[in-house]
């Protein structure tokens, strides 16, 4: 038999409801449709079934709700199939938008179907979502992750694969080949024994490799993290690398790559700032003020990389910025510390943030220099802040890397302005500031210093951009300030008998 098509018919679960008539729903339809374009409804064990004559009546009961029995229903087609998934594990602090996002994988998801799950007579959240999926993909899987969450998944219509046999006809509860789990080795994942008592090598879970578990195993943790963070998973990793191997040792950045990066011929130097420039900062950058004429200083308290947005808005709001942005010379970010107020013990996510920010701010000022700031450390003894201070040093290593590799970006290192012998300058900071973030007048003064050496950079006389093969001590004989330029030039002036002043 042929098969029907069924594109003027919609339908509802009636799962639920008790004692439905056709009546009842006859009554919702008035309000929303004439019942001439009404052919048929039907009442079937599992939904209701209305045909329509025409495709305009049929789209308008589906963007529409109704109420029946006090509970809102949604049309959809018939033709696509509804699967219900629940999913465990969430937590209560994600958003239920998030959830519909990262379901859209498996199918469409419909409008508005995120539900929570409520502890049976309580107003308490018992930590599942539930979600409705139209033409859902064959298979859901029973566990994977939403980000850096691990969550469980229970799907209708036998979309879940059983753990144990890997069908999708029956429950994995009910499985007739389910193990006896009275006892089960987490360390070599057989079935008779517990870890403690294991005799066996270890076995990833993950790459069912023998020599190490889940837990320490590469392949696990890229994957983790590609699943995390996308397209910055490799700036994490190697930020995270850089990490650790820094945990003994002070790093040291090579001279031939900094000298690659910075002794560029001259003509990649400016004498002075073109242009219209923006500084993108918080509180203490609204202490350094708007220190020069062409600056446009869009900075705002309690700003975040994480909402860049905002101070990229203030920077449009002034006159002198172009609807494009193509009028701004350089761009100053000097955000971060209040980023890590709200993630203290997790460097990787401000990465991402300070990232993504600088992706934006590239955007939205395409032919501009950007110049990074370092985080300034918080000022106090306290676990915490000593906790947000090492996250902060972490997150500085990371951008004075990203910097290095990209033209564009130029790493200007604030924070060591305010350390001295490796303690916090109590004397830059304001004393009565119990959060030990905001600097004094003294402290914006010598932050203005710095970024005046980005926003003027001084040109320097060599135009020849060293070699690989040149060796340290050949690149420590460029000159790369003023001074030692000018002594070299002092030194060989005719008419000084000895060479020297």
């Amino acid at each position: 038999m042929a098969n029907i098509q069924r594109t003027l018919s919609v339908h509802f679960y009636t799962r639920g409801f008790k004692g439905i008539t056709h009546d009842e729903i006859i009554k919702e339809l008035e309000q929303q449709i004439k019942l001439e374009s009404v052919k048929s409804i039907q009442l079937t064990e599992k939904s209701c079934v209305v045909t329509l004559s025409d495709i305009d009546a049929k789209e308008r009961l589906v963007q529409c709700d109704l109420t029946i029995k006090n509970r809102s229903v949604k049309f959809t087609d018939v033709d696509n199939t509804i699967t219900n998934i629940t999913i465990k594990d969430l937590p209560y602090e994600l958003n239920d938008c998030y959830v519909a996002t990262q379901m859209l994988q498996y199918g469409k998801v419909v409008p508005g179907s995120v539900k929570r799950g409520y502890i049976r007579g309580k107003n308490i959240e018992n930590g599942s979502r539930y979600i409705q999926i139209i033409n859902c993909a064959p298979t859901i899987p029973n566990k994977t992750t939403f980000g850096r969450y691990d969550v469980r998944m229970f799907a209708d219509n036998g979309r879940t694969e059983c753990i144990h046999c890997k069908q999708r006809n029956h429950p994995s509860y009910a499985c007739k080949d389910k193990p006896d789990h009275s006892k089960r080795c987490y360390n070599c994942s057989e079935i008779g024994h517990f870890a403690r008592d294991c005799q066996n090598e270890s076995k990833c879970s993950f790459c069912n490799k023998n020599g190490h578990v889940r837990t320490d195993c590469a392949d696990f943790k890229r994957h983790t993290i590609f699943k995390s963070y996308g397209n910055y998973a490799s700036e994490i990793l190697e930020g995270r690398e850089a990490q650790e191997n820094d945990k003994h040792e002070s790093e040291s950045i090579d001279p031939l790559q900094v000298a690659a990066n910075h002794l560029q011929t001259p003509n990649t130097y400016h004498t002075k700032s073109k242009g219209t420039n923006v500084m993108l900062g918080a509180s203490n950058s609204l202490r350094v003020g708007r220190f020069e004429d062409n600056l446009i200083n869009a900075s705002i308290n309690g700003a975040t990389l994480e909402q860049i947005d905002k101070g990229l808005g203030a920077a449009y709001e002034n006159h002198r910025v172009k609807s494009n942005g193509s009028n701004v010379g350089k761009v100053i970010i000097s955000l971060g510390t209040n980023d890590l107020s709200r993630n203290k013990h997790d460097s990787d996510q401000v990465n991402v943030f300070a990232t993504q920010a600088i992706v934006k701010v590239k955007q939205a000022f395409p032919n501009a220099d950007i110049g990074v700031c370092g985080i300034i450390p918080r000022k106090g003894n306290s676990n915490h802040i000593h906790t947000i201070n090492e996250t902060a040093t972490n997150v500085n290593k990371f951008l004075e890397k990203l910097c290095l590799k990209d033209e564009v970006l130029t790493y200007i290192d604030v924070e060591h302005i305010f350390v001295k012998n490796g303690t916090v300058v109590k004397s830059l900071y304001e004393k009565t500031d119990s959060s030990g973030v905001h600097i004094t007048i003294e402290g914006a003064q010598t932050i203005r210093v710095k970024l005046r050496e980005f926003l003027h950079p001084k040109i320097s006389p060599i135009q020849n951009t060293p070699r690989p093969c040149d060796t340290k001590r050949k690149l420590s004989e460029i000159s790369l300030t003023p001074m030692s330029a000018e002594k070299e030039s002092k030194q060989s002036k005719p008419g000084s008998p000895d060479g020297h002043e």
